[in-house]
């Protein structure tokens, strides 16, 4: 579990330099980094067997994808950017997929 909490540590300070390039004028483009501390918190939370916290950040995670979804659309003027479209849309599909089997395990 300490290793778990190590990566939370690190991805929190990766996110937190992304924040600090956007307030600087170069912002982070694609919105990982948030979705890369949350998959973090989602495993440290299962570790520890911490079920309502496991929901909040699946909760979470969609919404991380939902807003990297909204900017990748915005961009969205070539073939290229389609393409990171639908992939995000996937990753989306998959984030409310895990959630929905967590409220299902909540449903007795």
């Amino acid at each position: 579990m300490e290793k778990l909490q190590q990566i939370v540590e690190i991805r929190q300070r990766m996110l937190d330099f992304e924040s600090l390039r956007a307030d600087a004028g170069r912002p982070d483009a694609t919105g990982t980094a948030q979705v890369e501390l949350t998959e973090a918190l989602i495993d440290l939370s299962l570790a520890r067997h911490r079920h309502h916290e496991t929901l909040m950040q699946l909760t979470n995670l969609v919404a991380a994808h939902q807003a990297r979804l909204q900017l990748a659309e915005k961009r969205s003027t070539d073939r290229g950017t389609r393409r990171e479209s639908d992939e995000i849309r996937i990753d989306l599909l998959h984030a409310e997929i895990r959630l929905a089997r967590e409220q299902a395990r909540a449903t007795p």
